[in-house]
């Protein structure tokens, strides 16, 4: 009964509106999923091969930064409010794990429905940048700090760092379509990185499924910059802007549901409002 109160606990704080996280992934241990995988790969052997793949959708996350108008020598250099930012990633994930305690991955896939919306805080001007989905690379790790195997809790590290580089779709300032305009539409360079630890902890469900819901703190951020050049009298716009938060707490469940397969699950609010799962293969 403690067992299934616990989790249910966790599962309404993940997904409560009071619970913030980070831009990027979550701290799965090596071990998920457990077992020999598909081909038998010994941990302190060889190490262990997995496959997965992940959904990260962004709602909304909140920005701060600048948005600077240079005309010759003039600059006119402006903060930014109220400006957020949504996006979808879809990638697959590579990862080898050694001895059941480190892991290495790397993530390549695609980042679409890309939009900036916010305001000037000096003239209060609306603009709206909307971008074409382009390529996602990434890499990352994870290190199983610390292991109750009893209690069946685990404390993990870890890091991760993608980057995306989608071109202008459309521009729009108060209302008004500017993509035309422009010589050189530029192209948007995003680079979410986070680090930070988990505390986990496992819960047999059934023959076959374990729960593993965890909680924790990182550091997050994002680097958003921008730039393009008008026609005629060459006025150069930038924006360059960063997440609004950066230290939260975060929580997530994973579901192993076989030997070789397990499923994940993040929710995100405040900070970020986002969803990711995923699924893992283990071989």
């Amino acid at each position: 009964m403690k067992r299934i109160l616990f989790l249910a606990v966790v599962l309404v704080v993940a997904f409560s509106s009071y619970t913030f996280a980070g831009p990027a992934g979550n701290p799965s241990d090596p071990t998920i999923p457990h077992g020999p995988g598909l081909m038998g790969m010994s941990a302190d052997k060889i190490g262990v091969l997995k496959i997965g793949y992940e959904n990260d959708i962004i709602f909304e996350r909140k920005l701060k930064g600048n948005l600077e108008e240079r005309i010759g020598n003039a600059v006119d250099k402006e903060g930014i409010k109220d400006t957020k930012y949504k996006a979808q990633y879809y990638y697959g994930k590579i990862s080898y794990a050694a001895f059941d305690r480190v892991e290495g991955f790397v993530i390549l896939g695609a980042c679409n429905g890309v939009k900036i919306d916010g305001k000037t805080k000096t003239f209060n001007d609306d603009f709206t940048m909307k971008y074409k989905t382009d390529f996602l690379w990434g890499v990352g790790g994870k290190i199983l700090v610390y292991e109750w195997e009893d209690w069946g809790i685990k404390i993990l590290a870890t890091g991760q760092y993608r980057q995306t580089e989608p071109k202008l779709k459309e521009l729009h300032i108060d209302g008004e379509n500017v993509t035309n305009e422009l010589s050189k539409k530029g192209k948007l360079v995003i680079k979410d990185w986070d680090a930070g630890g988990a505390i986990s902890k496992e819960f047999q469900m059934g023959e076959k499924v374990i729960a593993v819901p965890y909680i924790g703190l990182k550091y997050a951020d994002s680097d958003i910059k921008y730039n393009a050049t008008a026609t005629g009298v060459g006025a150069r716009l930038d924006l360059d802007a960063e997440s609004k938060y950066k230290v939260m707490p975060y929580v997530g469940l994973d579901l192993i549901v076989m030997d070789c397969l397990s499923l994940n699950v993040e929710g995100r609010f405040v900070s970020d409002y986002a969803l990711s799962a995923g699924l893992t293969l283990r071989f």
